[in-house]
């Protein structure tokens, strides 16, 4: 199984939302070693992520766009999905308090 996780908030600095985020991340890669997991996030300033990969199964997905302008245009239009931009999960995980749309899969 394709399972996406937005790791947005392990950008800044680690909040509530980032740590819990970063103990999943670590958690998953302890025990889940056959699913796929996909570490998305936008980094229009190329600045990287500080998530180390805890598994082979782990990759992440940059996408080089303003996150603030993806998130304006999801809470006014709920456009683009987010497949647009990472591709097709059969799981997208959003640990923040925003669901994102997505155009295929579950959420």
């Amino acid at each position: 199984m394709k399972i996406t996780i937005d790791v947005q908030p392990l950008l800044g600095r680690k909040s509530g939302v980032g740590q819990y985020i970063w103990g999943l991340v670590n958690g998953l890669g302890d025990i889940d070693h056959e699913n796929s997991y996909f570490l998305s996030f936008f980094d229009f300033k190329n600045r990287g992520i500080t998530v180390p990969l805890p598994a082979a199964n782990f990759h992440h997905r940059q996408f080089f766009f303003p996150a603030r302008v993806v998130s304006l245009l999801w809470r006014t239009a709920a456009w683009p999905p987010y497949n647009f931009f990472f591709g097709a999960y059969d799981i997208f995980h959003f640990p923040n308090f925003v669901i994102r749309p997505v155009k295929r899969g579950k959420k």
